[in-house]
């Protein structure tokens, strides 16, 4: 058979922010995994995708994935960075911790 080349992926429509919070086709898609356990909540748009109705499931998405960081003791932090050399020697102290900087 013929091997196609690999697709690129499009880019979402609309983007948050916070992690875990993304657009998906017509709704906001929520992801929070704590131990074991995942949770996923779906925020889709009623009455048509107008720009008020999808910052409105934007905001509520957001909102919920906060509210399960907060039940499951997760806290975000935000590291302050004074040189590029910090980027290369940061480390956690945990087993799987990893720093990954964003670009």
């Amino acid at each position: 058979g013929v091997v196609k080349e690999p697709g690129r992926r499009r880019a979402a429509a609309y983007r948050s922010d916070v992690p875990g919070v993304c657009w998906m086709g017509d709704r906001w898609y929520v992801k929070f995994q704590a131990g074991a356990r995942r949770y996923q909540r779906h925020f889709r748009c009623v009455g048509g995708a107008s720009s008020a109705e999808i910052e409105r499931q934007r905001l509520a998405a957001e909102a919920c994935r906060r509210e399960l960081e907060k039940q499951h003791g997760y806290v975000l932090e935000k590291a302050k960075v004074r040189s590029e050399s910090d980027l290369k020697s940061r480390k956690s102290g945990h087993i799987g911790v990893i720093w990954m900087p964003s670009e």
